[in-house]
């Protein structure tokens, strides 16, 4: 009972203020990314570091499933799955995420609701109704573009030319656009990834990426062993 009364808040919360007749329909492209003139971007009508949950999840018409996720190394995120959403004229799947104080993350992972493994060496937990509704006020500060269609390179080039370029396996690269606050993965064999975050965020977006990384190399040697 409880579970459906979180989803009818949720809801709206959401239908408040999400107008179809209303949404915008400028900056639905993934390299359609403004730069402010207060030093943050906009990509789909968001400014990553400024918008929080609430009004992200209202942009995308989309009620966000939260997850708080544990390192190896004990370090704590909060995540917020949009699942496949349509932006514009193609399919993504959205992922957010929230920052969240220590204080607050703790709290969540004191109550060790629904705590289980991921296939990618982490632990995940439920987050309460509680502390569900008072992420919607937390700020996104980097939110994952998934397309669910292949990008060709000369669509990738629509970004412009990169800053600098990251060779991580036979059939992917990083792009680097800091300027933008993007980090493109182009995979050749498989689906892009857009990373959005601020300008003022970006050398924080790539030790999460170049975390990210170590990780999946430490959750590897794990198998092996």
């Amino acid at each position: 009972m409880k579970t459906n009364i979180l989803v009818i808040i949720l809801c709206c919360v959401l239908t408040a203020c999400t107008d179809n007749s209303s949404k915008p329909e400028k900056h639905v492209l993934p390299w359609q990314v403004s730069l402010l003139g207060d030093g943050q971007t906009e990509v789909f009508s968001v400014s990553p570091g400024v918008i929080n949950l609430r009004d992200f999840s209202k942009r995308f018409a989309e009620l966000p499933e939260l997850r708080l996720f544990q390192k190896p190394t004990g370090d704590l995120f909060l995540e917020a799955y949009l699942g496949k959403v349509k932006v514009g004229r193609f399919d993504a799947r959205i992922i957010a995420e929230i920052d969240a104080s220590n204080e607050f993350m703790g709290s969540i992972l004191a109550l060790n609701l629904g705590r289980k493994p991921t296939p990618n060496n982490l632990w995940q937990y439920k987050l309460s109704e509680e502390q569900t509704l008072a992420a919607l006020d937390l700020k996104v500060w980097r939110f994952m573009y998934i397309s669910i269609a292949d990008y060709e390179e000369k669509q990738i080039d629509f970004f412009g030319k990169p800053d600098s370029v990251e060779q991580v396996s036979d059939t992917a690269v990083y792009r680097f656009y800091p300027k933008k606050g993007v980090v493109i993965l182009w995979d050749q064999a498989g689906k892009e990834t857009f990373y959005y975050t601020s300008p003022s965020s970006y050398p924080r977006l790539i030790k999460a990426l170049e975390d990210d990384k170590k990780e999946i190399k430490l959750g590897s040697l794990g198998k092996d062993s």
